[in-house]
């Protein structure tokens, strides 16, 4: 969502600005890092309400181990099945769904051979499983990926995606993160003006998986 990926860059200098103006001598050259910039695998995300701050944590490397699962077992099962079909296992192939829900393979492949990938990863539902939790966790990922760098970088607070974390461990999963994310992006796809939300969809169709791109 275009409006969340420029919230990042307006918040960063914005907040570098408040931070300046508020704590002069950290912006001195000579300054020692501030000790609030946030570790990658646990990221703090401080809320204040009044004067109870809420901690809330969550794990980067989780993330990309579960979804690092799930691409796995997409790139097996594709190199698998263009060996199958007697094409190259390290042909470029680009895999999405159409508005039906059939997979669409697009590749230098032979016709034939292509449309036996189509209908076999269509039938394959341990595929389409993976392939959907992927299609929402990677743009999560890549996301919060983003806000943790932003955070390391300069130590930062956004508030975006403070609303995302729950005070609840066990409700960060990434799939949790994901269903909030989608929903903030559909509330801001309602404020949107008509020209606006025909841009947005043009450029977020659907989720695209690309095998050795």
């Amino acid at each position: 969502m275009s409006l969340i990926r420029n919230e990042i860059a307006y918040q960063v200098p914005q907040d570098l600005a408040r931070s300046t103006l508020l704590n002069p001598e950290k912006g001195s050259a000579n300054q020692e890092p501030a000790n609030d910039i946030l570790p990658a695998d646990a990221v703090n995300l401080r809320l204040q309400q009044g004067l109870n701050p809420t901690t809330k944590k969550i794990s980067v490397n989780d993330y990309k181990d579960a979804v690092g699962k799930d691409s796995a077992f997409i790139k097996e099962t594709l190199r698998n099945k263009l060996a199958e079909v007697g094409m190259n296992p390290e042909m470029r192939l680009e895999i999405s769904k159409d508005l039906f829900g059939n997979f669409q393979a697009k590749g230098n492949g032979i016709p034939s051979a292509m449309e036996q990938v189509n209908k076999d990863l269509t039938n394959n539902k341990a595929f389409h499983e993976a392939f959907n939790r992927l299609s929402t966790d990677q743009p999560t990922l890549d996301y919060v990926d983003n806000v943790v760098k932003v955070a390391n970088a300069y130590g930062v607070h956004n508030n975006v995606f403070s609303s995302l974390v729950s005070a609840t461990p066990d409700n960060n999963g990434l799939s949790d993160i994901a269903h909030r994310y989608d929903a903030l992006k559909s509330n801001i796809i309602k404020m949107q003006s008509p020209e606006e939300q025909i841009q947005d969809s043009r450029e977020h169709e659907g989720f695209t998986f690309i095998l050795n791109g």
